[in-house]
């Protein structure tokens, strides 16, 4: 006879196996419920990446076959629609169709709403040169920090850098995951997509790719406008950059949600005496436990990611046509209210007048320093930044002037968006 605790065991197994179908059953309904309802409570819109406006081939590719789409709202930003117009006075480009596209810039979103300036420029920064700290790219990405600031590579930066191409190499070709798992073919192209993009970057960093600036504005363009409007909004592009700034951009706004987080209860602790002391100018750097830290982002980026309770929300989609494989591979978020209230306070360092700042910690910038081999804490650093009451909403052309962001970006100078100090 088996005896009870074996019996016990037993049972909790079985009632665990039920409560796993159970929750799949759920998760599935809802989420079939909650694709009905969005695309018939929200409206789609589409926006394209130039090589699904132009193209070099002579036959309409498979791509276009494959595209299921349910509304004709069209958009291009004024990026995509300036490059496929210079490459279209080639005679070795052809436009893909006559679709009515409509053009979105930042002036045409700022005028909609001024406070989006420094939450486009933050977005900017966060897949110009991210630094998210529990990331395996952390230290590749502080080695970009340098080529932002013009210097050039040590020896010892240079092996350092081989090193850590290497790792990632070796990580994205493995068949298993980082949970030991056979990877899925999403997973493979995600790697994949991943590496392309870390190379291609030191070289758009450097200068010799004058498409990278444009790649990551066009990006910050409609993830702002996915912001500002609720509606689905899918970005599809023949171009694997995208999903790999996607992931960059996701990861850098959720480390700054949980900073935020983090300090603000700190702050307001005992009677707010250290939110008091902050206004004063008195600094008072925190320190939390790296491991606790790690484990609470991650917890915190996995239900970003997922659709639990999120079911009839909006989404926010990317759409890579992976010409090898020949279909299409999608990144997505549900923008819930919750999404949408947080990443519009998200204003990292940034700090434009025009743009409300009193509101969910958005006028404190945060210093932070990584653990090390003799401190395992992070240590983070609220600053307190001017404080604006109101959005000023004022004309584009005054801003384009009065802005210091706005000045750098029509300048395409990119180093001041970076979140790394420099």
């Amino acid at each position: 006879m088996k005896s009870k605790a074996k019996r016990g065991v037993e049972i909790k197994k079985k009632w665990l196996k039920i409560s796993n179908i159970l929750y799949k059953v759920e998760y599935w309904t809802f989420s079939f419920f909650g694709f009905v309802y969005r695309n018939i409570r929200y409206k789609t819109s589409y926006f394209f990446d130039t090589n699904f406006v132009i193209t070099k081939e002579s036959e309409i590719d498979s791509r276009l076959k494959k595209m299921y789409l349910l509304s004709r709202r069209f958009f291009l930003t004024d990026f995509v629609k300036k490059e496929a117009e210079e490459k279209l006075q080639s005679s070795n480009f052809r436009r893909i169709n006559n679709a009515d596209y409509k053009t979105i810039s930042f002036n045409s979103l700022y005028s909609q709403d001024s406070s989006i300036c420094p939450v486009y420029y933050n977005f900017i920064g966060t897949m110009h040169n991210p630094a998210v700290l529990f990331s395996s790219e952390f230290s590749l990405q502080l080695l970009f920090a340098k080529i932002i600031k013009k210097r050039i590579f040590t020896s010892e930066e240079n092996k350092l850098h081989t090193t850590i191409m290497t790792k990632l190499i070796k990580k994205a070709e493995s068949n298993l995951n980082e949970g030991g798992v056979i990877k899925t073919e999403h997973e493979r192209v995600m790697d994949e997509a991943n590496i392309r993009s870390l190379k291609k970057r030191k070289d758009g960093l450097r200068g010799k790719n004058k498409n990278y600036p444009n790649d990551i504005r066009n990006l910050a363009l409609v993830f702002t406008y996915a912001i500002l409007f609720k509606e689905n909004v899918t970005f599809i592009t023949a171009d694997s950059d995208a999903t790999a700034l996607f992931f960059d951009w996701s990861s850098a706004l959720i480390q700054q949600i949980v900073f935020n987080m983090k300090c603000l209860e700190e702050l307001t602790k005992d009677d707010r005496a250290d939110m008091r002391a902050l206004l004063q100018g008195r600094k008072k750097a925190y320190f939390f436990d790296s491991m606790e830290l790690s484990k609470f982002i991650g917890g915190t980026l996995q239900k970003f990611y997922s659709n639990r309770k999120k079911y009839f929300a909006p989404r926010l989609s990317v759409k890579y046509w992976d010409k090898k494989r020949q279909k299409y591979f999608e990144v997505s978020i549900n923008i819930d209210k919750y999404v949408r209230l947080n990443f519009s306070h998200l204003h990292g360092s940034l700090n434009c007048p025009s743009a409300k700042n009193d509101l969910m910690g958005s006028f404190i910038a945060y210093r932070y320093w990584p653990p090390t081999i003799y401190n395992h804490f992070v240590k983070i650093l609220p600053q307190v930044k001017p404080i604006y009451r109101t959005s000023l909403k004022m004309p584009s052309s005054f801003h384009d002037i009065n802005c210091l962001y706005r000045r750098q970006d029509l300048s395409d100078d990119f180093r001041g968006f970076s979140n790394f100090s420099l």
